[in-house]
């Protein structure tokens, strides 16, 4: 995996109209995708929209961390553009850390499953 750099993707898809549709009429459509770098080369990107440091199912141990998960491959010619984000990344424990002042927040807004979402409006 490349250094886990988050990435956007704009792509197009590729399309094909069984119809009477003139060529003029047809556009493949553009899309964009976020996700962590996981390898690049002349024939394919690819990315992952997780990445596990604690190998959660056991099955990656001899790999290296952190374990990318929910792969999408881009063939080159499909896309048309990269861009590189700069995000700081958590900590690479297995709980969540929130600095002093979100803690209380963070709290009020977990519920248990069995309860009901507040939809109130303040």
């Amino acid at each position: 995996m490349e250094d886990q750099r988050l990435v956007l993707i704009t792509w197009r898809d590729i399309l094909q109209c069984s119809g009477w549709e003139k060529a003029d009429d047809v556009e493949a459509p553009q899309f964009i995708s976020l996700g962590w770098l996981v390898s690049r080369d002349g024939k394919q990107i690819k990315i992952a929209s997780t990445l596990d440091y604690a190998d959660a199912f056991g099955d990656a141990k001899d790999e290296a961390k952190p374990v990318p998960y929910g792969i999408t491959a881009f063939p080159t010619g499909c896309v048309d553009d990269i861009k590189f984000l700069t995000l700081s990344l958590p900590p690479q424990e297995n709980e969540a850390h929130y600095p002093a002042e979100e803690e209380a927040q963070h709290q009020d807004h977990c519920t248990s499953p069995d309860a009901p979402p507040d939809l109130s409006q303040d």
